[in-house]
Formats: structure tokens, sequence, C-alpha cells
């Protein structure tokens, strides 16, 4: 027998709450039990209803015995509530939890609470292991969503590839029974203002092409999203909480502050303005637009931010606070710096082109052209040569023959910029 000091009953509540208090972060059924009962023996509950029962640990033959189930009745169980911003993940082991409501209806053995990620594995006798197994591996990692063709509830096989289950609070319910943090997600799917997907990784079918993906993801504002995970799905909406995009197609997002990786930047991206940002550094890895330009707003915001490998079209709008700190570093492509900007820090890398309208002092050491092509942003490009002789370059209109800009080169005292020198034949 174990009896914990760290459990509290609240008798008056209707579910009555038990709550571990923190820093723990694990309860075994065993515990639980023996705590409950040990608190309903005390003087002070004599006279409330009994609040659990227990099943299970009977002899099987050769030490083994049938799993342990605890039924708690009209309450649940509860990790006292953590500070964030990070989640805690808090387990429930050695058995199965279940409850009932006061008129002994089925409801959720455990209540949420602020910032605290609740796992509960399941314990099936010895003479069903073989079959959980075998559920538990149909699952493939994760519980599979499809909100127009699967079903309601939570019943084995409803959350399998082969049975979708059709709402996120059942996905969820199942991914809790199971230990899974990963929903598949077939189809589109809308994540409710009142849904929390906090801690989960949300897999679609694939990021498909710009104007087809095959699984869009809709973020509803007041939704909450801290350190969810994206991968291979569109994305768009309203963020609340940093977020980690994979192989995403970036749609119209606000609220913005994450990690981008393989992503395909559609936008328009608006940055939250947040002191939280202040000195957090976000990055954009391998991303690309297409031929329309990707627009970032960055909202007065004084977000660090970082474009890796960075390739297609992109505008900066409304970098207004002294503090913003963005770097592109261009494989190639075009960056357009908007009059809207006027503070901040603007550093521009690679090959490619750049228009500023602001009144920004840029920096370009290491961009290859360097130079802040204002008035060319409606032109139409033809080619450009390079003059090694003569250490010009020449931009030609969309014949091919006119000239529509000539660059001088040298340096202030005549050399040839290594860049230049660089530049294969």
């Amino acid at each position: 027998m174990a009896i914990r000091n760290d459990l509290t009953i609240d008798w008056a509540a209707s579910p009555r709450i038990i709550t571990v208090a923190a820093p723990s972060v694990e309860l075994t059924m065993q515990d639980l039990y023996d705590t409950l009962r040990n608190l309903a023996a005390q003087p002070a509950a004599m006279d409330e209803a009994e609040i659990t029962d227990g099943s299970g640990k009977e002899p099987l033959g050769g030490g083994v015995l049938v799993g342990l189930t605890i039924k708690l009745l009209n309450a649940q169980a509860a990790f006292e509530a953590r500070l964030g911003p990070s989640w805690v993940e808090c387990n429930l082991t050695g058995g199965n939890l279940v409850a009932v409501d006061a008129d002994g209806n089925a409801m959720s053995s455990v209540k949420p609470t602020a910032y605290v990620f609740i796992v509960k594995t399941a314990s099936a006798s010895a003479t069903l292991q073989e079959l959980s197994a075998i559920q538990y591996s149909s699952f493939g990692g994760g519980v599979t969503i499809d909100a127009i063709n699967g079903q309601t509830g939570t019943a084995y096989p409803i959350g399998t590839a082969e049975s979708p289950v059709n709402n996120l609070i059942n996905a969820q319910t199942i991914a809790i029974e199971r230990g899974f943090n990963k929903i598949y997600v077939k189809g589109n799917l809308t994540i409710g203002a009142t849904d929390n997907i906090s801690n989960y990784t949300l897999v679609g079918q694939g990021a498909g092409t710009f104007n087809s993906p095959k699984t869009t993801i809709t973020l509803t504002s007041g939704c909450v999203t801290s350190n969810t995970v994206f991968e291979h799905a569109k994305v768009q909406g309203r963020q609340n909480g940093e977020c980690v995009f994979f192989d995403c197609i970036i749609g119209e997002l606000t609220n913005t502050h994450c990690r981008f990786k393989d992503c395909a930047m559609v936008g328009p991206v608006q940055m939250v303005n947040s002191e939280w940002t202040q000195n957090h550094t976000t990055d954009l890895i391998n991303c690309h637009s297409s031929y329309e330009w990707y627009v970032v707003d960055y909202n007065d915001s004084p977000i660090n931010q970082v474009y890796s490998n960075y390739s297609g079209k992109i505008k900066i709008i409304n970098c207004t606070d002294s503090r913003a700190d963005i770097m592109i570093r261009l494989d190639a492509g075009m960056v357009w710096i908007d009059a809207s900007c006027t503070a901040g820090t603007i550093s521009v890398k690679g090959v490619g082109t750049l228009i500023n309208d602001s009144g920004l002092d840029v920096d370009t050491v290491g961009f290859l052209e360097g130079n802040k092509l204002t008035d060319l942003h409606d032109e139409a490009f033809g080619k450009w040569v390079v003059d090694p002789t003569g250490n010009t370059l020449t931009l030609y209109r969309a014949d091919g023959v006119t000239v529509l800009k000539l660059f001088n080169l040298t340096e202030a005292a005549g050399a040839v910029p290594a860049y230049v020198q660089r530049v294969p034949a």
C-alpha cells in the first residue's frame, strides 16, 4: 500500500476533483486507489458518497494478474496547473482509469488544467495483451481524422486509418487513451476557436501544389497552438502559440512566430506584435515563394528572423521597431523592402535583386548585385550580362537588346569586387 500526501479532494465540486499537487508528474492506479480509500476514511469525509471503486489483480496463475481498473464515482483526476509557457507532460500509469458522473453515465476521467498534457497508459488483462498490441499497432503511431468521411466515437477501431474519426474532440480522447501525440489528417480540417492542439503533431496527406493542396488546416481565431507541429499540409488562419512547419504551404497566416522548413510561402503573413519576441529568433530554412510576391507584415514587431537559402520573391512591410533584426540569405530571388519600413536592421545576402523603397540603410555585404533598384520593380527583365573586362553589369529589357540599366562593379580603388571574381563562367 502506498498512500500519497500530494493528493487532495474537492468534495464540494460535482464532479469532485482529485488534484495531484505540483511538481508531481506521475500517478499510478494503485497509489490512487490506496490514497483515495485513505482520504475517504478520514472524519471530514465520512458523510461523503463513495468516490472510487476498483477491480482486477485476480491471479491467473503463474504469477500473472488481471490488470487493475479504477473507477471514479462522480470524480475526475487532475494534475495541478503549471505557470507555462512550457507544457508539462503528466502520466497516469499502472492500470486503467475510468469515471462516471452522478447519474452513472460515463465521462472523462481526467480534468484538463493549464499547461498540463496528460498521458494515460492503458493496462489490459494478461489474456488480452496480444489483442491490445494488435490494436495499438493498427493506429500507425497516431489517430486518423477525416471530418467528411469519418465517424463519431472513441471505441476501437474508430481513429485508425481504416476507420477515421470525424471530429477533433474524439480524436484527442483516443490519442490520450492510447498515448499518442500525432494526428493524421485526411482531407481538410478546421481547428475551432475553443480547440487546443498544443503539443500535437498534425500530419496532412501532402502539401500538393500552391493552388491544389491535398490537405488544408484552418486555424480559427482563439484556438491554442503552443508547440504544435504541422507537416505536409497547407496551413492558414490565426496562430495562438509558437509552431513548427515542415513541408507545408503557408497560406494567409496571422499572429505568427515560428519555424518553417522546406515550405512554400504564399501568405500574406503577419507577425505577432509582442515584447516576448524581442531577441527571440525564428527561422525559415530552404523555403520558397511562387512568381507572386510573398508579403510579410512585421506589424511593428521586435522579432529577429533569419531566412536561410530562400528563393523566390519576398516583400517586407511595416518593419518599424528598431529592435527588429531581419536577415535574408537568398539562393536566388528578389527582396522588396517597402516604404512602410522605417526602423530595424535588415540584411540581404546571396544572389538576386534588391528593391529598397525605404529609407533604411540595408546591409548588402555578401550580396551579389548590391544595388538598390528602387526604380525597376515594375520593369520586365530580359537578361543580365557581366563584362569582366569593363567591370560592368548590364540589365536588358524583355527584348534582350534594349539596355535597361548599366552598373559599374568596380570598388572605389578601381579593383574588381571579390564577389564578381567568384562568379562562374
